[in-house]
């Protein structure tokens, strides 16, 4: 009795395959590239008879890598939802032999279906999903925790300010939601994004501070609420006033003036009080 592998052959006794007495091919640590069509010869001695021929394919049974491109849409491992929408997510198996069956463990329990829908989110949806590709040559998995997030809620606004010149201002913004960094605080200044430098500063509850007004400062600001996959909330509009210093325009300079002679020296200033 002779193996033929591709019809090349006969195949001999190694440390990957082996002949048994019963005639059976053996194939230790079976690789893709043994893949393909073997034939079992059979030969009586000097007969003359023509040996019988059996063939038989072997396939290798195989399961590609998943990862976070495996789920439609892409992810990053979280994914956040508001209260009331539709979520789904479609599970794509890798290349496979045999075709790989896909199925879905949520925190309510098993799905057998690759398109994970929730048609309106709530909290008891929150949670971890988790897909789960198999087939005969390996099961792999790729999750993702969901997040059910809640509009915010402005508790209390920014309130008018005034404040001289160069002075520190506070502008308040209180307001309940998701913690960081699914909620964030931004501030228009007359309908404008505030521009977070040196001068201006946005503390970690959302309050705005103006490290040294100046005159350029004013305006109506408004509190903006922002949380992932949720209309951003705006407060209602607070004006800070700043009050310009008392300042020489142009600054007076020092003059040198010949015994006798007439000159001219301005002294001109502006303010919020009209200066005397």
């Amino acid at each position: 009795l002779e193996w033929y592998f591709k019809e090349t052959g006969p195949l001999e006794n190694s440390t990957r395959i082996g002949i048994l007495p019963n005639g059976s091919l053996l194939i230790h640590k079976v690789r893709l590239t043994d893949e393909g069509w073997y034939s079992c010869v059979g030969i009586r001695g000097e007969s003359t008879a023509v040996p019988q021929k059996y063939t038989a394919k072997l396939t290798v049974a195989y399961l590609g890598e998943v990862g976070e491109d495996s789920l439609e849409p892409p992810g990053d491992g979280q994914r956040v939802v508001a209260e009331g929408s539709e979520l789904q997510v479609t599970c794509v198996p890798p290349h496979s032999v045999p075709r790989a069956t896909v199925r879905w463990l949520a925190p309510t329990g098993p799905l057998t279906t690759d398109t994970l829908t929730i048609p309106a989110a709530g909290q008891q949806d929150a949670g971890n999903y988790t897909c789960i590709i198999s087939n005969m040559a390996d099961t792999r998995h790729v999750s993702f925790d969901l997040i059910v997030a809640t509009p915010p809620t402005i508790i209390k606004g920014p309130t008018k300010v005034a404040v001289g010149e160069g002075e520190p201002a506070w502008l308040h913004c209180q307001f309940s939601g998701m913690p960081p960094p699914l909620t964030s605080v931004s501030w228009l200044r007359d309908k404008t994004p505030v521009r977070i430098d040196l001068h201006t500063h946005i503390a970690h509850n959302g309050t705005l501070h103006l490290h040294a007004t100046d005159v350029s400062d004013r305006g109506e600001y408004v509190c903006v609420v922002n949380t992932t996959s949720i209309p951003p909330v705006y407060s209602k509009p607070a004006t800070l006033f700043v009050k310009e210093k008392l300042k020489f325009s142009p600054r007076p300079v020092d003059k040198k003036l010949e015994l006798g002679s007439a000159k001219k020296v301005y002294c001109k200033a502006q303010g919020a009080d009209p200066p005397v």
